[in-house]
């Protein structure tokens, strides 16, 4: 295994005979043309480095302002060891989105109330083939009367038995939610 360290990135990649990029902590705000900015440097590092996956650790992404349409495709958002309410937030004024083929795993929170794989507080958000596994409260929010939330051939694996809060997919305030072929493990009816 080989590990090079991308010089004034923040990222390094890792080649075990895949060649990963990692990369983390990411936070962006503030601008739409920040997200793309960062969106857009990344892929350039993807394509020069030849890698294979993309891993993101940590607190990774949250949009709250300036009308942001962003997706996200093949990411790993790994949240082993951090404090994390979110990982991928798209806030009521965003225009939306679509998370394909991404795996959350390990989302957890201080506040039981926290630790969610994708919230969704107003337009429409396609989440395709993803997986959420130990996520501590939610896989997939939606909430607001404007959002919609496609979520389809997705695989969520609960905790199983015990006191803790465990929803694969929650809807509320008005907000609407369209659940085809999905997959809901190790869940328990009460």
């Amino acid at each position: 295994m080989k590990i090079e360290i991308i010089p004034d990135t923040g990222a390094f990649l890792l080649d075990d005979g895949d060649r990963y990029l990692i990369i983390a902590d990411l936070h962006f705000t503030d601008s739409s043309d920040a997200v793309y900015d960062i969106v857009d440097k990344t892929k350039k590092l993807i394509k020069k480095y030849d890698c294979t996956h993309l891993v993101v650790l940590g607190d990774i992404y949250h949009f709250q302002t300036g009308g942001a349409n962003v997706e996200f495709e093949n990411l790993v958002f790994d949240g082993t060891g951090k404090n994390i309410r979110t990982a991928v937030h798209y806030h009521e004024d965003s225009t939306g989105g679509k998370v394909t083929n991404c795996d959350f795993r390990d989302i957890s929170h201080s506040s039981q109330y926290h630790g969610r794989g994708i919230n969704n507080y107003g337009q429409r958000v396609d989440v395709i083939n993803c997986t959420f596994e130990n996520i501590q409260r939610i896989g997939v929010f939606t909430f607001n009367p404007t959002a919609e939330t496609l979520i389809r051939n997705c695989i969520y694996t609960g905790k199983g038995t015990g006191d803790f809060l465990d929803y694969a997919f929650e809807v509320g305030n008005g907000a609407n939610i369209i659940v085809k072929d999905n997959k809901i493990l190790l869940w328990i009816f009460l």
